[in-house]
C-alpha cells in the first residue's frame, strides 16, 4: 500500500510538501484506503498523519508520521495502522521500489492495549540509546544517511560526516551490504537529549535486508558492526520482562534512557528508566512554561512537539490549569490553588507572578 501511495504521488507530480498538501485535500478517501485507516468521531484526517519528504537531488521519497499522529493517535485503538507505523523514515524511489526500510513505530510498556500485557520472556533486551536516529542506505553508487523526517536535517549532516570516514576506512562499498538498511543512533553533542555521552559516534541499533525484510538478530547485528567499524548497541542479560521492569525502577540507574525489548513475534517495546522520565518531565514541562504558552497562544502547538512519554503528564497539568480558571472562588483562593501545584521550593516570586498574570489573562 505504501508503494501505491508513492506511485500516486509520482503520477500526480507531487514533488514538495506544498504539492502534497494540495493533493491530499482532494484525496482523503484514497488515503484512507491506502493506509487502512478507518476514522471515527474525533480522529484526525489521515492526510494530517503522514508527511512525505523529498531528496533535493535524487528521485527519492521518504515517509514520516507527523506530530499530529505522534500526539493524538494513542487515544484510538485502531489509529496506528500497519502502514502508518512503517512511516518512520522509510524510503522509496520514484518507481516505488524500496530503498531503505526503517524500524516501525513501537511503543512504551503500558502505553496502549498492545503493550499492557506482554509475554513473560523476551527474546532480546538491548540498551536504548538517547540520541537521534539515522537511516543509512546505498543508492546510485554511494551510501547516504537521513533522519526519520528529512534527507537534509542537521543530524543527517553529522551522521554523514561520521559515516564517510567509516565507508573509506572499512571499505563499505566492497562489503556486499548494498541491499541493507542500516539503522544507527547518532551520538554527538548536537544530538544530545538527556543522557550525557562522551565523544561522537554511530551506534548500530538495527538492520534489515531489503530483499527478504529480515530483521537482524543482535548476533547478526554484532557481526555487521564489526565489518563496518561501527559500535553495536549492548545486549542485556535480563531473562524475564518483569526483571526489565524492575531495573527501570532502580534509583541508581543513571544516565541511561532504558531498554528496547524484543519478543518472539518481533514486537519491540520500550521500557524507559523512571529516573530518565523524571528528568524528561522536569526539562520539558513546568506549570510556568505551560501558563506562558497558554497566554501567548502557542500551547496547542507546543503540546504537539512533546515526547510521547511526557504527553499524559502534560495533559494532566493542563487540566489542573483549566480547573483553576473555572473556579468560582475569590481570586486569592485561585492564586493559592496555582501556587500549591508546585513544591514549596519551586513556588518562587517569578512563578507566583506568572500565576497572577495567567489568572488575569
Amino acid at each position: 500500500m505504501l508503494q501505491r501511495f508513492v506511485i500516486e504521488l509520482t503520477l500526480a507530480g507531487v514533488e514538495s510538501k506544498e504539492d502534497y498538501r494540495k493533493w491530499a485535500k482532494g484525496n482523503d478517501e484514497l488515503m484512507c484506503e491506502l493506509f487502512d485507516y478507518v476514522p471515527e468521531a474525533g480522529m484526525p484526517k489521515v492526510a494530517y498523519l503522514v508527511s512525505p519528504h523529498f531528496h533535493p537531488g535524487l528521485p527519492l521519497v521518504g515517509l514520516n508520521y507527523t506530530p499530529v499522529a505522534h500526539n493524538l493517535l494513542y487515544r484510538y485503538v485502531q489509529g496506528w495502522t500497519t502502514q502508518l507505523r512503517m512511516c518512520r523514515g522509510i524510503v522509496f524511489d520514484r518507481d516505488a521500489e524500496l530503498v531503505a526500510l526503517c524500524l516501525p513505530k513501537f511503543f512504551n510498556a503500558a502505553e496502549n492495549a498492545e503493550t499492557k500485557v506482554l509475554p513473560a520472556r523476551p527474546v532480546e533486551v538491548l540498551e536504548k540509546m538517547d540520541g537521534h536516529c539515522g537511516l543509512h542506505f546505498f543508492y546510485d553508487g554511494d551510501f547516504h544517511v537521513k533522519t526519520r523526517g528529512s534527507f537534509t536535517h542537521r543530524t543527517a549532516e553529522i551522521a554523514g560526516e561520521l559515516m564517510r570516514s567509516l565507508v573509506a576506512e572499512y571499505e563499505w562499498k566492497s562489503a556486499g551490504i548494498e541491499h541493507l538498511s542500516i539503522i544507527t543512533e547518532v551520538i554527538h553533542p548536537e544530538t544530545r537529549v538527556i543522557c550525557k555521552y562522551r565523544g561522537s559516534r554511530l551506534v548500530l541499533i538495527a538492520a534489515y535486508d531489503n530483499r527478504t525484510l529480515e530483521d537482524f538478530t543482535h548476533a547478526k547485528l554484532s557481526a555487521l558492526g564489526k565489518r563496518l567499524g561501527v559500535q553495536t548497541v549492548k545486549r542485556r542479560s535480563f531473562q524475564t520482562t518483569e526483571a526489565v521492569r524492575k531495573a527501570t525502577r532502580d534509583p541508581n540507574m543513571s544516565n541511561r534512557e532504558g531498554f528496547v525489548v524484543r519478543f518472539a513475534d518481533n514486537r519491540r517495546v520500550k521500557f524507559k528508566n523512571q529516573k530518565y522520565l523524571e528528568q524528561m518531565v522536569a526539562r520539558k514541562l513546568s506549570y510556568s512554561y505551560l501558563m506562558l504558552r497558554w497566554m501567548d497562544g502557542r500551547l496547542e502547538a507546543i503540546l504537539k512537539t512533546l515526547p510521547e512519554e511526557v504527553i499524559p503528564q502534560a495533559n494532566m497539568m493542563v487540566e489542573y490549569l483549566k480547573k483553576a480558571r473555572r473556579m468560582r472562588r475569590a481570586i486569592k483562593l485561585q492564586r493559592q490553588y496555582l501556587y500549591e501545584l508546585v513544591p514549596p521550593d519551586k513556588s518562587t516570586p517569578y512563578y507566583r507572578k506568572v500565576c497572577r498574570d495567567f489568572l488575569r489573562h
